[in-house]
This record gives C-alpha cells, sequence and structure tokens, in this order.
C-alpha cells in the first residue's frame, strides 16, 4: 500500500494506509490474476512482493488481487490527521492522515457520497428517517390500590396491600395472620344427646334407614267422590261409592 497525497481544492495532505486500513473500491479498478502451481507471476506481481518483507512467494496455486487508485480519481477518506515529529513547511508536509485512535477507523473508499453513507451509519442511529419503536401496553397484574383492571381471582391470590393515603385499614391474611379461634364452651340449658339413649343412632336417622326407597315419594291423595271408611271388622282401608 503506496501512500498518496490527497488534494480537497483547498490544499494538500498526505495519506499513509496501513494494512488495517479498510478499502471500499469499486471493481473496475480491481484486477485479478491467478498463477497456477509452481508458475512464476508477472513481473509487477514479483515486484510487490520483493517490496514487502511480510510477504513470501509461494509455490502453490494462487490468486492475486491487484487495487488502484489513477491519479485524479475522487475518493473518500476517513481518519486522523496528525503532526509529523520533523514538521516543517505547508500541511503536506506538516500533517499526515492515519488511522483514527478516537473511533478506531481509517476507511479510503471511492463509493457514491450517499452510498458510502449508508455502509457507515449503524440501524438505527437515523433517527429522523427511522419510525420509532411502536410501544406496546402489557396487561395490568398488580396488588389493589393501583388503577389497572385486576380479576378476583388474581385479586384473592395477590397479595392484599392499601396504598398510604389510603383511610381503610389493610385487613390481614386470614390462613397466615389471624390468631386461632378458641373452642366453644357450652352455655345455658344442657341438651339430652343421642349418645345417652341405649342405641347410638337418633331416631331421625333410624326412621330414614328403615324406609325403603320409594317411601320418600309423596302419597297419593283418594278421588274427590270416593268416601274412606275404615270398617271396625278390618284394619285396611277400603275406598266406597
Amino acid at each position: 500500500m503506496a501512500p498518496f497525497e490527497l488534494d480537497d481544492g483547498t490544499g494538500r495532505i498526505r495519506v499513509e494506509p496501513t494494512l488495517q486500513t479498510k478499502f471500499e473500491l469499486s471493481d473496475e479498478h480491481t484486477t485479478e490474476i491467478l498463477v497456477g502451481e509452481g508458475e512464476d507471476p508477472p513481473p509487477q506481481i514479483r515486484e510487490f512482493i520483493e517490496g514487502v518483507p511480510e510477504v513470501e512467494p509461494d509455490p502453490d496455486k494462487r490468486k492475486y488481487v491487484e487495487t488502484v487508485l489513477p491519479p485524479g480519481e475522487s475518493v473518500y477518506v476517513l481518519g486522523g490527521a496528525e503532526e509529523r515529529d520533523d514538521a516543517s513547511g505547508g500541511n503536506a508536509e506538516r500533517f499526515v492522515v492515519r488511522r483514527d485512535e478516537g473511533s478506531d477507523r481509517f476507511l479510503v473508499s471511492d463509493m457514491p457520497q450517499k452510498k458510502l453513507a449508508s455502509t457507515l451509519t449503524p440501524p438505527g442511529a437515523d433517527a429522523g428517517t427511522r419510525r420509532p419503536p411502536r410501544q406496546r401496553r402489557l396487561p395490568l397484574r398488580s396488588p389493589a390500590g393501583l388503577r389497572g383492571r385486576v380479576s378476583r381471582r388474581r385479586f384473592n391470590r395477590a397479595a392484599y396491600e392499601r396504598p398510604p393515603w389510603s383511610t381503610r385499614s389493610a385487613r390481614p391474611n386470614r390462613r397466615s395472620h389471624a390468631p386461632p379461634r378458641a373452642p366453644r364452651t357450652p352455655t345455658g340449658r344442657p341438651t339430652r344427646s343421642s349418645n345417652s339413649r341405649p342405641n347410638s343412632m337418633s331416631r331421625t336417622r333410624r326412621r330414614r334407614a328403615g324406609r325403603p326407597a320409594w317411601s320418600s315419594t309423596p302419597r297419593r291423595s283418594p278421588p274427590p267422590r270416593c268416601r274412606r271408611r275404615t270398617p271396625s271388622t278390618s284394619r285396611r282401608s277400603r275406598c266406597w261409592r
């Protein structure tokens, strides 16, 4: 990567790209050269390899990509301007453009300005052209004292709390905070229990246990013209017309 000078119409400044420099160049200035296994590269590539000590020749099959910036081509440079140690003369001799230490960026591109700005702008940074995200309202799930509709079932499960401005006092939870109830003491005249009888089963329970299943149905009344008589010689009822 050879250094070059940049002229913006007001003056010139030296640009020194490095291996960490990001290049966004069009394909019209890019050339690809394929070299087979055991073959020698072209003279311009061999000269480039000899001038760069970090690159060594490789006998295997390889591909070389060469990108150039022709003189007079419009280009954008993003980096930081630094003053040289042995600075003297004008800006072209005193300052040099290198990697920016604040943003850690060094970009050289010949793309249009609008396309280049879209690649550098992170998503969501341009708030003026993007709609704000839609706010979503969530259902209210909180104890009493806050505004919102809470069902009775959720209200009973939630902790019962009252705001400090409420006039009513918060009732305690019966299961956890209520004191245990004392056993009831008999008052008044003692009643006779069913356990004092010879048979522990009460009379009502004995009657219900002794009745058949069909006796629970209501008994039919006789016809209106039927007069009921009971002769002295018979205990069964008869219907006389």
